[in-house]
């Protein structure tokens, strides 16, 4: 079925408006081929081509097509969109780990300048650790958390730890409740 939209256009230097019928391609065609495309593009995702924040500005835009696919009215789209969750949801599970690791080597090369040193830790990378001379200043540290809070939680870190020396044994550590990796922004 085609749809057909009036677009009333009107511009400073006309003294009327125009009408016009522009045909635009059927709604549920347009969202099956969106989705079908991001399952494509999710299967071919590697976290090493891009940097965190581009993954996960994809991830959320993969989000917003899995919801528009399962809040359609049409049943095979809705079915697209359940494989899309399944497809995204097994991705972000096997690429978290590697996701975490970038941003973390991102933020030690924009750091380093303020002497502050990152680390990951554990064998799924959900721990990160900041040393640097700075977090001897409680305020710091909390500033310093309001900042990164969006993105450590999109990355699904489970613990923020800041240190001012690297044999500091009374650090501040902030643990996060963040969802499982598997589950879909």
């Amino acid at each position: 079925m085609l749809f057909l939209i009036t677009i009333i256009g009107c511009s400073s230097n006309e003294k009327s408006n125009t009408k016009s019928v522009v045909p635009i391609v059927n709604q549920e065609e347009e969202i099956a081929k969106e989705v079908k495309l991001c399952i494509s593009e999710a299967k071919k995702f590697e976290s090493v081509n891009q940097s965190a924040q581009e993954s996960i500005e994809l991830w959320k835009k993969w989000s917003k097509t899995i919801k528009k696919a399962e809040n359609n009215k049409i049943d095979s789209i809705k079915r697209l969109g359940t494989e899309l969750r399944t497809v995204l949801s097994d991705i972000q599970k096997n690429n978290f780990k590697n996701i975490r690791l970038h941003y973390a080597m991102e933020l030690k090369d924009k750091l380093w300048e303020e002497n502050i040193n990152v680390k990951l830790i554990g064998n799924d990378n959900s721990t990160l650790e900041f040393i640097g001379v700075i977090f001897a200043n409680n305020k710091n540290k909390k500033d310093f958390q309001d900042l990164i809070r969006q993105d450590v939680f999109d990355l699904r870190f489970k613990q923020i730890n800041y240190k001012w020396s690297e044999h500091d044994n009374s650090y501040t550590s902030y643990t996060l409740n963040t969802p499982d990796e598997g589950k879909i922004f």
